[in-house]
């Protein structure tokens, strides 16, 4: 994949909305995730180049060897920046497990969002989107580094999104289950881009 470079931006700037304890939980590489009604935001920071992470969100037919609840993800359509999906997902619910199958179409804007929405499936609406922000540390001493010279690269992976459950899928349950699935595939996504990037986790201070 080509690198192309991206818009860079501070983390202050673009976490001002969050408070203090929330930007140290994004800071420690823990996922966040708030709900008002079906609509829905996750994010995660990651200590990687933004390609990689690109790399991670766009892998669509391996989405199965690296998110936890998917069971299968296979590519139906092709075409240009429009690519037709369709999981299968295992979803936990106390001692039961669902299965669920959705269908969307996603549009890529390249190396910087995803938007996606449902076109068939188990689930009554999905709607929303990927972004991808090349995010700056305005302090060096920000960045805890074995060579001050090398400041890494860091993306904040924001997943957005109005969902409703369909028939079946326990509606009064569903915003946990959804909750609880987007901050477990922030921390996947965060893992596998890692890995691909071969680095380890940056401590932050």
């Amino acid at each position: 994949m080509v690198k192309t470079r991206q818009p860079s931006y501070s983390f202050e700037q673009v976490v001002s909305s969050l408070n203090p304890l929330e930007r140290q939980s994004l800071i420690n590489g823990q996922p966040l995730a708030h709900a008002t009604g079906n609509r829905y935001i996750g994010q995660i920071l990651i200590p990687v180049a933004h390609l990689h992470v690109w790399d991670v969100v766009t892998d669509y037919c391996q989405f199965a060897s690296f998110l936890p609840s998917v069971e299968s993800s296979q590519v139906l359509v092709t075409e240009g920046d429009r690519t037709v999906v369709e999981q299968v997902a295992i979803l936990q619910v106390l001692m039961a497990k669902l299965r669920s199958r959705i269908r969307t179409e996603n549009i890529e804007t390249p190396q910087t969002r995803v938007d996606f929405r449902l076109i068939g499936g188990d689930l009554k609406a999905l709607k929303g989107a990927w972004t991808l922000h090349s995010i700056t540390f305005e302090s060096v001493e920000s960045v805890d580094l074995t060579d001050s010279t090398n400041q890494p690269d860091f993306v904040l992976l924001r997943q957005s999104a109005r969902a409703e459950a369909g028939k079946g899928l326990l509606e009064g349950a569903f915003s946990m289950i959804f909750m609880s699935s987007m901050k477990e595939n922030l921390t996947a996504i965060r893992q596998e881009s890692m890995r691909r990037a071969s680095v380890s986790p940056v401590p932050l201070t």
